[in-house]
């Protein structure tokens, strides 16, 4: 078992036997994996044709992972959306009383959810009580645009007896990856890990300490052609 282990590492060109005064024959730590700051995305290469605003109703609530940062307004809801349409990618959207649309402008107000990582996501149900205007970024074809082939694993797997949810499309709209940048695999880092509820701690750790070394990553893939261009426009 460890010596298989050893031989895969040696293959990634990450010395696993050498002694601590061969630290010439080790792999380099990469320059990211002493990032000390969150990465930040850059909207400077967004398109303004791949910016999409759709409308959601429910009864007002919201979720999130950290707390958001909301900047409350007094006037005109019109004016609101405009600023979301024209500023996409400063506000994830905006969210208001739906009747409000129609009272006088001194009367009315609204919310501008800032895009600030929070994870804000606004609950839709069948209460049209509220409205939140959302604008996603589409880097790839809407996901609901594309054929699937479907393959013998994914529909079938399972956790703890129950069936997995729908797989998400990274860059098609469904808030996994929606960023003009998306690319397989870009500023690789330790902390890019987000476990979620799985219990597989123990891949993952492995996958964060591979991380560390420049350029281990992208030998695992070294025989998938074209990985470096991926994601495609069109199904993987």
């Amino acid at each position: 078992q460890m010596g298989h282990v050893a031989s895969r590492f040696d293959a990634l060109g990450i010395c696993s036997t050498c002694k601590p005064g061969a630290s010439n024959a080790k792999a380099q730590r990469s320059p990211g994996a002493q990032k000390i700051a969150p990465a930040k995305i850059d909207w400077s290469g967004a398109k303004n044709e791949k910016w999409q605003f759709d409308a959601i109703t429910g009864p007002g609530s919201f979720t999130y992972k950290t707390k958001p940062k909301i900047n409350k307004r007094q006037g005109s809801i019109s004016e609101g959306i405009n600023r979301v349409k024209k500023n996409p990618q400063l506000y994830e959207g905006v969210h208001f009383q739906t009747e409000m649309k129609n009272w006088p402008v001194d009367q009315q107000s609204y919310d501008l959810i800032l895009r600030s990582g929070s994870g804000y996501r606004f609950l839709a149900g069948q209460s049209p009580n509220f409205t939140f205007i959302q604008a996603k970024y589409f880097a790839l074809t809407p996901y609901d645009e594309i054929r699937m082939t479907p393959d013998d694993y994914t529909d079938s797997m399972s956790y703890k007896g129950h069936k997995c949810g729908k797989p998400l499309h990274p860059g098609r709209g469904q808030g996994l990856c929606d960023v003009p940048h998306i690319q397989l695999i870009g500023d690789v880092h330790p902390e890019d890990i987000a476990q979620g509820h799985v219990g597989d701690c123990w891949l993952l750790c492995a996958m964060s300490a591979l991380s560390e070394f420049h350029g281990a990553v992208q030998k695992l893939l070294q025989r998938t052609p074209y990985f470096k261009s991926l994601p495609a426009n069109k199904p993987q």
